[in-house]
């Protein structure tokens, strides 16, 4: 080996209750971020880990120690795969020669012994050393199968941020203890055979499709009570509506309403049988009855544009005729 090249040891640090897999030996006098990505699988685990170096290393010669329980594997320099030799005795030796500076150095291997089943259970482990000087950030995102959940929202570390990516359940942490270990634990279940979580599931749902549909036919109902009515007519309805019954004089005090047009929306809605109107004394008392059955015919177009008109009457198109009620 000539006097340039540097050995450096990548084992970072993926027990999965074996020896350490990747991590670095040799200083380096770059920084790195890394970043893991493991796609879990009930028989077998994909794991990718990448090195972001600044500023980029220059290296003649680097090599890798892989443990033997893995497979598939494949390096990647800067975006292209890397050509290597691979040695194994104990483990495996993985060895390659850069000819250009290394930005992004990227490992994927898979992995059939990282994986447990226990009664329709898998659980996940890892142990991740990242105590390497070089090492400034890390970040974790693993991804479950799809048609797999949390079982008893069951993951380590704790902070692990749960999300989707509209097919699979992802968990991600952004922030690593770059000073010692990290133990990751993730348990997780095929949703068809988790009865209770699909239960809950679909209650949750219906529960939301119930209060959706509730205020949306309330919405609509409402809507419907108001067609064909002026606004100081709606509001009038809506002012009765609330209160049950009323003194025809508070209704003139409420929305400052003269005698005669206060009697005029009480005689409209008496006749629509939205109230009853009872006289009492020199006055009237006015009850709430409720929406009648053919509330959503109430009122048509032409009748809404006529009752725009000034001086017309919505009913008739007539010149609105006065109703005083008696004086107190």
């Amino acid at each position: 080996m000539s006097g340039k090249s540097i050995w450096i040891w990548c084992i970072l640090g993926l027990l999965l209750l074996l020896p350490a897999l990747f991590a670095i030996t040799s200083p380096v006098a770059s920084k790195a971020d890394v970043n893991l990505l493991i796609n879990l699988y009930p028989q077998k685990v994909e794991e990718r880990i990448l090195y972001t170096f600044v500023p980029p290393i220059k290296e003649d010669h680097l090599e890798f120690g892989a443990d033997k329980a893995s497979e598939d594997i494949s390096v990647l320099v800067n975006g292209k795969a890397a050509i290597f030799d691979r040695i194994e005795n104990d483990g495996i030796l993985i060895s390659i020669s850069p000819n250009e500076s290394v930005k992004e150095l990227e490992l994927r291997f898979t992995s059939k012994e990282a994986v447990f089943e226990n009664s329709g259970i898998f659980h996940f482990f890892l142990e991740l050393d990242l105590n390497r000087p070089f090492i400034s950030h890390a970040s974790a995102r693993i991804v479950l199968p799809l048609g797999y959940g949390l079982s008893d929202e069951s993951f380590k570390p704790s902070g692990g941020v749960i999300s989707s990516n509209g097919r699979n359940i992802v968990i991600t942490w952004d922030n690593l203890n770059t000073k010692g270990e990290n133990f990751f634990s993730v348990k997780f279940a095929s949703i068809s055979s988790s009865a209770s979580g699909w239960l809950l599931f679909v209650i949750g749902s219906l529960a939301s499709l119930l209060v959706f549909s509730y205020f949306h036919f309330r919405k609509k109902k409402q809507k419907a009570l108001f067609y064909g009515f002026r606004e100081d007519e709606q509001k009038a309805i809506q002012f009765i509506k609330t209160n049950g019954e009323i003194m025809q004089k508070a209704l003139q005090q409420e929305f400052k309403f003269s005698r005669a047009k206060a009697t005029r929306i009480v005689k409209k809605l008496e006749e629509k049988k939205l109230i009853a109107k009872e006289e009492i004394g020199r006055t009237n008392r006015i009850s709430w009855r409720g929406e009648p059955p053919d509330v959503a015919l109430a009122g048509n177009d032409k009748v809404a544009d006529e009752g725009k008109q000034p001086g017309k009457s919505p009913e008739s198109g007539k010149p609105e005729e006065r109703f005083f009620e008696k004086i107190e």
